[in-house]
């Protein structure tokens, strides 16, 4: 969690749309939250989905590029 989030006690939900590729890497990220993103929060978010691998989508048996939108909650404990 971002120090600054914490401070600020900011949560929110942020949508990042990836673009999967045939490997289940990641390879562009867009906020897909709206006018009210933290701008705190989606640095971290995005660097978490640049590091992930995902399942590729498969269509007729054949891996293809996709557009999944993955929300991340950001919760204050």
């Amino acid at each position: 969690y971002p120090e600054a989030a914490r401070l600020l006690s900011v949560e929110q939900v942020i949508n990042a749309r990836c673009l999967i590729d045939k490997r289940g890497k990641v390879i562009a990220i867009s906020d897909d939250t709206g006018p009210t993103a933290s701008v705190i929060l989606f640095p971290v978010a995005f660097l978490t989905l640049w590091e992930t691998t995902f399942q590729p989508a498969v269509q007729k048996g054949n891996p293809i590029y996709c557009w999944v939108t993955v929300p991340i909650k950001f919760k204050l404990r």
